[in-house]
């Protein structure tokens, strides 16, 4: 495979992964010796996407001693100044623009983009002269011209030039999506969101609904990009009081309990923020009784006594509600909590009690639940397996729920709904 084809394929981003897992095994089965350097650019590539820096600058090290100037060793060089140190990235940048003068013109647009964007991220105006765009040509390659957008959006945002920083960033977008691009198309959104949470609160918000729905529809739950999307709907959700925090933070949370222990930790250690914010945003779906605490005490009693409403008229005996807005009780039903939900209106927050988020849910799981369970029995058994099944694929619970158990149920008629925990009634939805 020639240089030109791969850039073709790698301009694609990283949703062109499996097209590349192809030509590796291609080029391995072809000519192993001929084809190592293109394989290792690959996998260096890869790598970078999985966030294995160290593994990836391991290979970079090597293939930069054994390589000539030129094509590959430009692009290694491109991924090198990407992962360096904060010290180190003035030198390999210079070096790379010193050799892009000798680059054929099919690999100048990828070489561009990165040294636009790490002169954007990197460099004051005053540390380095403005890296020039040569040639139009650039501009007719859809991708280039795309990253080379989102370069100028990050130069405007180091300005504070925040409304032209955004129209950058949804120019850049919109010729993403034609290709379509993922990886560019979220990371244009994620920044719009992201440099926006302190400017323009509610305009970040509203970035982060596309910014979730492409996240969800073209990326693992395992990739540092969704971990990184989620913590900027987090923060932004967060500032803004948006109930819908809690889904991210739980959405998040199941993400990092799929990682194996050194991924984890990278995660750990670059999201610290949110990570210690987790304990107070996510919660289960069991339906244990809840802590008599003092927050929740004082939630209660300040809603009760803001809407005046009588004791007499909440579906919960007046001598225990007593003894719960005294700290007399220690814990809560459930279903006390519930029924004195159900008396009142407010809106949900960042400072609602958390168990009152979990009554919602579950209160929204059984909503939802008597009309689709009634749906779901009306389905031929094998359909319902098959359902049920292709649920539990996707499913974030997959731990507490015993699919066999649900199944025999299914098969014997005896899966009622009153034997159906939270976690089953959310399959089933």
């Amino acid at each position: 495979m020639n240089l030109r084809s791969l850039i073709e394929i790698v301009n694609k981003g990283q949703f062109i992964r499996p097209i590349l897992n192809y030509v590796v095994h291609y080029l391995e089965s072809d000519r192993s010796d001929k084809n190592k350097n293109i394989v290792n650019y690959i996998n260096v590539l890869k790598l970078k996407w999985d966030v294995q820096y160290d593994e990836a600058l391991e290979i970079i090290d090597e293939e930069i001693k054994g390589l000539k100037k030129g094509g590959l060793h430009c692009l290694m060089i491109g991924i090198l100044v990407n992962l360096s140190k904060n010290e180190e990235i003035k030198e390999v940048f210079n070096q790379l623009k010193e050799e892009f003068a000798t680059l054929p013109k099919y690999l100048r647009g990828i070489v561009v983009e990165k040294l636009k964007n790490v002169r954007e991220l990197n460099f004051e105006e005053k540390d380095l002269q403005t890296i020039r765009i040569w040639s139009e040509s650039y501009e007719n390659t859809l991708t280039t011209k795309s990253f080379i957008l989102l370069s100028k959006a990050r130069g405007k945002k180091n300005e504070e030039q925040y409304n032209e920083t955004v129209s950058l960033n949804v120019e850049a977008f919109k010729i993403l999506k034609t290709i379509p691009h993922p990886s560019g198309m979220v990371q244009a959104l994620n920044n719009s969101s992201w440099w926006l949470k302190d400017i323009n609160k509610e305009k970040a918000l509203a970035f982060t609904f596309p910014l979730g729905f492409y996240l969800g529809y073209y990326f693992d739950d395992d990739k540092f990009d969704a971990f990184n999307s989620l913590d900027t709907t987090f923060q932004v959700q967060k500032n803004n009081n948006d109930p819908l925090v809690y889904e991210t933070a739980f959405i998040f949370s199941r993400c990092l309990s799929q990682l194996n222990k050194s991924e984890s930790e990278l995660i750990k250690n670059t999201f610290k923020d949110i990570i210690n914010q987790l304990k107070y945003f996510v919660f289960n779906l069991d339906n244990n009784q809840h802590r008599s605490t003092p927050k929740l005490r004082d939630f209660i009693r300040k809603e009760i006594g803001k809407e005046k409403i009588p004791i007499d008229s909440i579906n919960v005996s007046e001598r225990t509600l007593k003894e719960f807005l005294s700290a007399k009780t220690k814990y809560i039903q459930p279903n006390t909590l519930r029924n004195i939900i159900d008396a009142l209106e407010f809106e949900i927050n960042t400072s609602t009690p958390l168990c009152i988020i979990k009554e919602l849910k579950k209160k929204d799981i059984d909503k939802k639940f008597k009309v689709n369970f009634e749906n779901f029995k009306n389905l031929p058994k094998e359909r319902q397996i098959s359902e049920l099944f292709t649920s539990y694929l996707v499913h974030y619970y997959k731990e507490e729920i015993d699919l066999k158990k649900i199944i025999k149920e299914i098969e014997d008629d005896s899966l009622i709904e009153e034997r159906c925990d939270y976690y089953t009634k959310e399959l089933v939805n």
